[in-house]
């Protein structure tokens, strides 16, 4: 084919890739949906495709200080004596000429406790997340294989320093480092993902179980000065 020809032929070329890209991409959605929503009745939670009640102003956790953010595939439940909502979280950065989006799969606990604003993540994780707001690496711990594994930033120093206890420390040194969890806190909710990972439906109660068992422990670290304030066993 004569360059010529090639060169006119290439912005078809271009807008069909476009096209197929979108339909793949709106029946992806649409079937990943409807297995979500198999495994939320399985759960015995609720589900709604699109949140009208979920707003990231709602959740103070640092990750949900964003702008042009979407909740999709939301489930409302109790697990393991908990109230969770679980749903993918999309948000974007950078220009509009220069846009970036990720997709994660988050889990958002809710307790009567009241946690400092904080963010603990794999290596310099948390901290990008919270550049954007100002907060400060936190040194909880002189624990060198925490420290090597982990980042805390947040604003109240003292106050994230207490809700790291030991018992704590040695609790989210035990997770799977191959799973880099992203755990925050602010106020009355726990935000338990893992950057940019969106979990397959079929891995949903996995996903409920670990996310579960990081939520007792840091509400319980919470509560600790606090008698009778958490107790959750898991009950499913």
């Amino acid at each position: 084919m004569p360059i010529r020809s090639f060169m006119l032929l290439m912005p078809f070329v271009m807008f069909g890739l476009f096209v197929i890209s979108v339909v793949t991409g709106i029946f992806r959605n649409k079937n990943r949906s409807q297995q979500m929503e198999t495994e939320a009745q399985l759960l015995g939670f609720t589900f709604s495709h699109w949140s009208g009640a979920l707003s990231a102003s709602e959740i103070a956790a640092p990750f949900f200080i964003k702008a042009s953010a979407g909740f999709k595939n939301v489930m409302t439940g109790n697990y393991a004596g908990m109230d969770v909502e679980i749903f993918d979280y999309s948000h974007s950065t950078g220009s509009a000429q220069n846009t970036s989006v990720t997709l994660q799969t988050v889990a958002v606990y809710t307790h009567n406790v009241d946690f400092p604003v904080f963010a603990l993540g794999p290596g310099g994780l948390a901290g990008k997340i919270l550049a954007a707001v100002g907060h400060q690496n936190v040194e909880v711990t002189s624990d060198k294989e925490f420290l090597h594994h982990y980042s805390v930033r947040g604003e109240d120093r003292e106050k994230i320093k207490g809700l790291f206890s030991e018992p704590l420390i040695s609790f989210v040194k035990q997770l799977n480092s191959k799973k880099p969890w992203q755990i925050e806190g602010a106020g009355n909710k726990l935000v338990v993902y893992r950057y940019s990972s969106e979990i397959k439906p079929a891995a949903l109660k996995d996903f409920l179980q670990e996310t579960s068992s990081i939520a007792q422990s840091f509400f319980a670290a919470a509560a600790a000065n606090k008698p009778g304030a958490f107790s959750a066993s898991c009950n499913r």
